[in-house]
């Protein structure tokens, strides 16, 4: 969720909503922060003030309809501006007038929010061995998952640029670019960065690459153990339970 709002009290009571109940957010305090992380980060809903610095909440409405990109998203306005005629007209979703409590704004963002992903979820998987790849492609296909298949990290990198992909399986011992190397520009760019991934390797770690490896992916799964259990499970925590909270 994006929250758009300059107000700094107001902000982060807003974010601390949103915490509490696992959404992820980003913040935006100016108009024109607000309509490029809309474009860059295709968030799910966006709560916006009216009362922003350089674009007004009136002006971003009109942006973020105008544009094919961000016109989908909705946009519940929580503000100290009650028009809510005027605002829905400009293309808001709901209209809500500070202050706002936590089951009222959690009340209107689910009335807009896109539904829990479904069994079909797009899984990547990131192999360089034949055999593991199809092993793991029979899993998820076992499982109800849609798997998308990539022989090396540089191949993973081009799907994940041109595909929306719901989680990664990763090896990190991948020709052209390593499994390490491939985390590390998926955390890096704010698009990708909260795409939850799953490292399962036959690599013998050090402790500072399983340190890594525990701050920056939802599980790593040694290869030599029976991997496949496992492996469906912490999808299905990473995908479904945050969902069922909505």
């Amino acid at each position: 969720i994006l929250v758009a709002d300059d107000e700094p009290v107001s902000r982060e009571l807003l974010v601390s909503h949103l915490s509490g109940e696992n959404f992820q957010t980003e913040i935006a305090i100016s108009g024109d922060e607000a309509l490029a992380k809309a474009l860059q980060l295709q968030p799910d809903a966006i709560t916006l003030d009216m009362l922003m610095p350089g674009k007004d909440g009136w002006m971003i409405l009109s942006e973020l309809k105008a544009n094919l990109a961000t016109a989908r998203i909705p946009v519940v306005v929580v503000s100290v501006v009650d028009d809510k005629k005027g605002i829905l007209a400009h293309g808001a979703a709901e209209s809500l007038v500070k202050p706002v409590s936590k089951e009222m704004l959690l009340k209107a963002l689910r009335r807009h929010l896109p539904v829990p992903k479904t069994r079909t979820s797009a899984v990547l998987v990131v192999e360089d061995d034949p055999g593991v790849l199809n092993l793991i492609n029979t899993v998820l296909n076992a499982a109800g998952y849609s798997p998308l298949l990539a022989h090396n990290g540089k191949e993973a990198h081009e799907i994940l640029w041109r595909v929306r992909v719901d989680a990664v399986v990763l090896d990190l011992l991948l020709p052209e670019m390593d499994g390490f190397d491939l985390l590390h520009r998926v955390k890096e760019n704010p698009r990708l960065r909260e795409i939850p991934i799953m490292v399962l390797t036959g690599k013998e770690l050090t402790d500072a690459e399983a340190e890594f490896l525990h701050r920056e992916t939802r599980a790593c799964l040694p290869k030599s153990s029976a991997w496949g259990p496992e492996l469906v499970a912490q999808l299905g925590k990473a995908l479904y339970e945050p969902a069922l909270k909505l």
